[in-house]
């Protein structure tokens, strides 16, 4: 049976609730839409979504937000004060099924729209660079927001939240220029794996720099690899003296001696000095996402490195609050920034490479997806948390 609900997130109770049979699905999604447009006329501000369930008694019990309060709801607390996926994950799944469905879509309207750029963008390793590197590993860290925000690991979000906004960034200011940034990305990517070949050939620099970590791996039982990588590191050799790559080789090798650690891809040292980006923070600072950087990367940046009391503890009356590892708190905020920049790198995308796709773009979100991001649910849960005197 399909089941439309007319539902008032400010009361927390359901106006209305039409039953139609599985053969009436176009009157059912006509009657929704017919809703969605009377409600507009009015601004009347409430969710209208269509259900399917085996029968009434199984949509209840499948959509308890939907029919019971708030104080029913909030009786659901965590058995574990720390870890309790089934308990965090089971009302996001509950409540948050549209959203989740979205995502779903998002990634492989993304994946797909980076095969079609590919096939329209000029055949060359800069342009390949841009797609394949920033704008992929940007679909890379929607996906895993994603996979955490379904089974409400929104703290976990936060660490691919950060690649979002970096990648991103780093997508803006390559298509200012796709030849240019795309070559210093081909070089600084080949640069690094010569890094990496090297620090297997015993008797260079950079194999005994990397002892440390060969010790760690091998006192953890794992083995150390060695080898001859020299007809390797010959080859990418030969491609960074080309004419196209020695110039930005060479600029990142000054660097590189200068400040004692790789340069970005971003860097360009034929600049004046004042124009120099050495840092994500300057990449933000250059694209216009300062305020961006200031605080949603720098809020995502405490899960990353683990340094912020704020995100795992508080001290209260009773002793010290542990913050649970896995749950919706913040998942609506988690889902909106997410999407937002997924759908703001899409724009980007299609506006260069698939500049006839921008209108039918804008119509599916306008159409489609807005509607379902406006109408993202908040968290409303009670937490126990642990304390230790």
């Amino acid at each position: 049976m399909l089941f439309l609900i007319d539902y008032d997130r400010v009361s927390g109770s359901v106006i209305t609730i039409q039953r139609f049979d599985d053969s009436e699905r176009t009157a059912a999604e006509n009657a929704r839409l017919e809703l969605e447009l009377k409600l507009n006329r009015q601004g009347t501000q409430r969710e209208v979504v269509l259900l399917e369930a085996p029968s009434e008694h199984a949509l209840r019990r499948t959509h308890r937000r939907y029919f019971e309060d708030l104080a029913s709801l909030t009786k659901r607390v965590n058995k574990h004060p720390v870890w309790d996926p089934d308990w965090a994950g089971g009302g996001v799944k509950e409540k948050n099924q549209e959203q989740i469905a979205l995502g779903k879509e998002l990634m492989q309207f993304g994946a797909d729209l980076l095969l079609r750029s590919l096939s329209s963008a000029p055949d060359d390793a800069a342009n390949h660079s841009v797609l394949a590197v920033l704008f992929r590993q940007g679909l890379v860290a929607l996906d895993a927001v994603m996979i955490a925000l379904e089974e409400a690991a929104v703290p976990a979000s936060q660490v691919h939240l950060r690649v979002q906004m970096e990648t991103r960034w780093g997508l803006i200011y390559a298509l200012r220029d796709p030849g240019k940034w795309g070559r210093h990305i081909y070089v600084s990517s080949l640069r690094e794996q010569r890094l990496w070949a090297a620090r297997l050939v015993p008797g260079t620099p950079e194999f005994d720099t990397y002892e440390d970590s060969r010790r760690m791996i091998e006192a953890g039982g794992g083995q150390s690899t060695k080898g001859d990588n020299r007809d390797f590191i010959d080859a990418i050799d030969a491609i960074l003296t080309r004419p196209e790559n020695a110039s930005i080789n060479a600029e990142f090798k000054r660097f590189e001696a200068k400040w004692r650690h790789p340069a970005p891809w971003f860097f360009d040292g034929n600049v004046p000095q004042a124009s120099r980006i050495r840092s994500v923070g300057g990449l933000a600072r250059a694209v216009g996402c300062k305020g961006e950087y200031d605080t949603l990367y720098r809020h995502s940046s405490y899960y990353v490195h683990g340094g912020f009391t704020g995100t795992s503890l508080r001290y209260e009356d009773q002793g010290v609050m542990i913050s649970a590892i896995r749950s919706p708190e913040g998942w609506r905020q988690a889902f909106l920034l997410s999407v937002s920049l997924a759908i703001d790198s899409f724009r980007r995308v299609i506006e260069h490479y698939r500049p006839g796709e921008t209108q039918s773009f804008s119509s599916r979100y306008v159409q489609h997806w807005r509607s379902i991001i406006q109408k993202t649910p908040d968290a409303q849960v009670v937490i126990q948390r642990i304390v230790n005197r």
